[in-house]
């Protein structure tokens, strides 16, 4: 008795017995089993693909309203990091079209889709597993502490990507090289996920000439946001302060392993779903210790893969240490790049590839056992206690987040003030300069006191100027000099606004109220200006003749990055299609030569 992996993942390998064909999941089944685990955990993007103008994905990082203007923030200009290239540029291109919301959702839907359809596909062919045990790897997919922790922070791009990689392992193993591109541009809306989805196809390629195909494809993907870095000088270092800040830690009460041995440990524990407890610490260690059984298996068959799975756990944990802090310190803030990692939590999705086979080949060994020592019992006493251990695994996935449909919800859509649209159709009328907002900082409470980034940085045209500043556990990361020492400047009552080129200052009153002695100078200050509009208390300032006004930095690396890119998707699109046809064909020719033979 004995299940293995198959580095060459065909039928024929996956069979262990020739002439009869793994059970493969009916396509209606698997269809009906992706919407139901969609629908149960990721329900806020499809309430997400209905149109509204007054609704936004807002939560921490997510900021994702109807329209997304393609302004300096959004192209990565000036001193600006494109840390959401092409993401956001996608957004804005289309939402006149498409709604920037429909289209992510869509997105998102669409990536957990293809992140099932990889994992069962990985389970039968490559680890040779049953239907049941297919079906518990597809959930394992979307249903980890990993996942939640990413779209509760915000960072739906990067949880997308992460929910491609079995997707990507899976292509690149088999060598559907077009699929494959497509799906690395799809994980690398963000400079994060590019990196992810590389590497995973990376160590999946079983040539050279593949794995160079991936490289040469990455970087063409990369190009959005490497042209902008190269020829906008925008910073590739960071604050060494954020080493300690965005460091893995405990979401749970068993500590900073177990958290990362289960696929959580995300710095931030306001994004850290309430039902992840001493139950779920608990199973994601025990899914941890079941799914290491297989690990000599997946370092015989796919040695890269084990590698990348087990520093996937090490390298976080080991940058947390006294001894790794000060080493994360260095890299951060003197090797440009790494800060794109200084958050060391997003290394852990890259062990969601290997643990799917490792739960299939867990789940496989477990059922040829009881049918080797159940030869007592009746076959249908035989398929039930082999279809108790994928029941229990399953169980011990969902348990890793109990309470996941409900943890999810406050990345519903939510309501976004009209002000934002008004004040941009306001904006868009009048040449170009900066846009001050206050209260100082770019994130703002929603109604329901969860944190959101400012709506502004996201609608209006121009210039908005972020501060860029972090405050993580009492510790300030990050900062744009210049645009904090205009808030102090206008908060101090010193007028050096138009001569800084700002055009705009906004004043969000209502989350002013708390301290309004802090503004009276600031007030003062805005009284000589007229106020152009003002929705729900949100106030809207005119700054006569700004310098620089109507002057407009070349976003060419931007425009040049997206073409790239594009022309790399339509290209990886073309190659698709014609192997699908290929296959359709030879396919056609083997049926027709059987039947002549017979």
């Amino acid at each position: 008795m004995s299940s293995s992996l198959h580095s060459t993942p065909t039928r024929e390998l996956a069979t262990g017995k020739p002439g009869r064909p793994l059970p493969r999941v009916p396509a209606w089944g698997l269809g009906l089993f992706i919407l139901a685990v969609t629908a149960s955990t990721l329900w806020p993007f499809w309430w997400g693909l209905v149109p509204s103008r007054d609704r936004a994905f807002m939560l921490r990082d997510m900021m994702v309203p109807f329209n997304l203007s393609a302004n300096d923030l959004v192209l990565g200009k000036g001193d600006y990091s494109p840390r959401a290239l092409p993401q956001d540029a996608i957004l804005a291109v289309f939402s006149p079209i498409i709604p920037a919301t429909t289209l992510a959702a869509a997105m998102v839907l669409t990536a957990a889709a293809c992140g099932i359809l990889g994992a069962v596909k990985m389970a039968r062919d490559m680890a040779g597993a049953h239907r049941a045990a297919q079906l518990v790897c597809g959930l394992f997919v979307v249903w980890n502490p990993y996942v939640i922790e990413r779209l509760l922070q915000g960072q739906w791009s990067l949880a997308l990507a992460v929910m491609l990689l079995p997707a990507i392992a899976y292509c690149a193993a088999t060598g559907f090289q077009g699929p494959q591109v497509l799906l690395i541009s799809l994980a690398g809306l963000t400079p994060a996920g590019l990196v992810l989805g590389a590497l995973v196809a990376l160590m999946f390629s079983p040539t050279a000439r593949s794995r160079a195909l991936v490289l040469f494809t990455s970087l063409t993907l990369a190009t959005p946001w490497l042209l902008v870095t190269l020829f906008n000088g925008t910073p590739s270092r960071s604050s060494a302060n954020g080493a300690e800040a965005f460091a893995v830690g405990p979401d749970g009460p068993l500590g900073t392993v177990v958290s990362v041995l289960g696929l959580g440990g995300i710095w931030n524990a306001g994004a850290i779903p309430p039902s992840r407890g001493l139950l779920g610490a608990l199973a994601g260690l025990a899914l941890f210790l079941f799914a290491a059984w297989g690990f000599a298996e997946l370092w015989r068959v796919y040695r890269g893969v084990a590698v990348l799975t087990a520093a996937a756990f090490a390298v976080p944990l080991l940058l947390a240490t006294p001894f790794g802090l000060p080493l994360m310190r260095f890299l951060v803030a003197h090797v440009p790049g790494v800060a794109l990692f200084r958050d060391t939590h997003k290394l852990v999705g890259l062990a969601l590839p290997g643990l799917i086979l490792l739960l299939a080949v867990g789940l496989e060994r477990l059922r040829q056992h009881a049918a080797s020592t159940s030869t007592e019992l009746s076959p249908n006493g035989t398929r039930v206690l082999g279809g108790v251990v994928p029941l229990a695994v399953g169980a011990l996935v969902i348990a890793t987040v109990p309470g996941y449909p409900a943890d999810v919800s406050p990345a519903a859509p939510q309501r976004i003030s009209p002000a934002w649209a008004s004040f941009a159709e306001t904006i868009a009328g009048v040449p170009r300069s900066k846009i001050l907002l206050f209260p100082p900082g770019n994130y703002r409470l929603r109604e329901d006191g969860e944190p959101t980034l400012t709506p502004a940085l996201k609608t209006l045209p121009g210039q908005p100027l972020d501060p860029q500043f972090l405050i993580v556990d009492g510790t300030l990361v990050d900062g744009d000099r210049d645009t904090i020492r205009l808030l102090k400047d206008a908060m101090a009552g010193r007028d050096t606004l138009a001569a800084n080129g700002v055009g705009w200052v906004i004043a969000d009153r209502p989350l002013m109220t708390n301290n309004e002695e802090d503004y009276q100078q600031l007030d003062e200050l805005l009284a000589e200006y007229p106020m152009v509009d003002e929705v729900e208390g949100i106030q809207l300032y005119r700054i006569p003749q700004p310098h620089g006004a109507g002057s407009k930095q070349p976003s060419t690396p931007a425009v040049a990055g997206m073409v790239l890119y594009w022309i790399t998707q339509l290209g990886a699109l073309g190659a698709g299609l014609w192997s699908l046809g290929q296959a359709r064909r030879d396919a056609r020719r083997r049926a027709l030569a059987a039947e002549i033979s017979s």
